[in-house]
């Protein structure tokens, strides 16, 4: 036992030295056996918009990118089908250090774009904190030979299957995580560094559930914004950060919308309104 705790420690290690030098990072051997019962991860399958602070072990994340389309047979076929096998689809993983393509026949994370890109990953808050956002990457000159609606509809259904494959992981591992179309697409290819016919299908945010008893910050817009009457669609500027006021953790919302700036103070444990603001901008 102690010494697979330290070979687990020594790893850690390796992946934070290897995030700091914002290089490759060579994965461990993914864990494929064992875990829960498909049936079971099935029924705790959902999504979830907040996240922990803390990393994702590289174990763990290797797992997580093997579960995803990871290579599974000897000749070379992927745990999430294509259509005629073209396995148009790869898996860019932003991470605080940098934006890495995960490399299915080597198990690696190549190195596309040094430093945190996060804020590019999508229009929410969660996803510009969360500990990993995955971007689901069609090739066109590896897509399906159909017209381009068609090629398109192929790409999302190869997209939707590796979507899946990563919540029954994030089930089976206890992690939240939620697909996202929310996306600045423009922003978040230039962070991705994506070449003439590469185009985001689909994104998705991984990391750890908070276990700090607060209801979470996408609860907390929802409440800001349905005291507003407004849908998050409506507004812009939208940001919350979890701050304290007078001893009391509070969720500040803040938004802007025709003109006016909205904040809005909500209790982070029970979910109730403390300040309301209006202003003109």
């Amino acid at each position: 036992m102690k010494r697979t705790m330290k070979r687990v420690i020594a790893k850690s290690f390796v992946f934070a030295a290897a995030c700091v030098a914002a290089g490759d990072i060579h994965l461990p051997k993914p864990v494929t056996q064992g875990g829960k019962s498909l049936m079971q991860a099935l029924s705790e399958r959902r999504s979830a918009r907040d996240f922990a602070g803390r990393d994702i072990p590289v174990q763990t994340l290797s797992s997580l990118l093997w579960a995803a389309t990871g290579v599974n047979r000897a000749d070379g076929r992927r745990t999430a089908p294509t259509g005629l096998n073209v396995q148009d689809t790869d898996v860019y993983v932003m991470l605080a250090s940098g934006v890495y393509r995960y490399d299915t026949g080597q198990n690696a994370l190549k190195l596309v774009n040094p430093g945190d890109h996060r804020a590019a990953a999508g229009k929410q808050p969660f996803a510009q904190t969360a500990p990993v956002n995955l971007f689901y990457v069609h090739d066109r000159s590896r897509g399906m030979k159909a017209d381009e609606s068609n090629t398109q509809r192929y790409a999302g259904i190869h997209a939707g299957a590796i979507m899946q494959n990563v919540y029954l992981f994030c089930a089976k591992e206890g992690l939240a995580t939620v697909a996202r179309a929310n996306i600045d697409y423009d922003a978040c290819a230039k962070a991705l560094r994506l070449a003439a016919g590469q185009s985001i299908v689909l994104g998705q945010s991984v990391g750890y559930p908070p276990n700090d008893g607060y209801i979470g910050r996408q609860a907390a817009i929802r409440t800001a914004l349905e005291r507003a009457k407004f849908h998050e669609s409506e507004v812009g500027r939208l940001k919350c950060e979890l701050d304290r006021e007078d001893g009391v953790m509070v969720y500040d919302v803040e938004f802007k919308k025709n003109g006016f700036e909205y904040e809005y103070h909500i209790d982070a444990k029970t979910g109730t309104v403390v300040k309301a603001k209006k202003e003109r901008d």
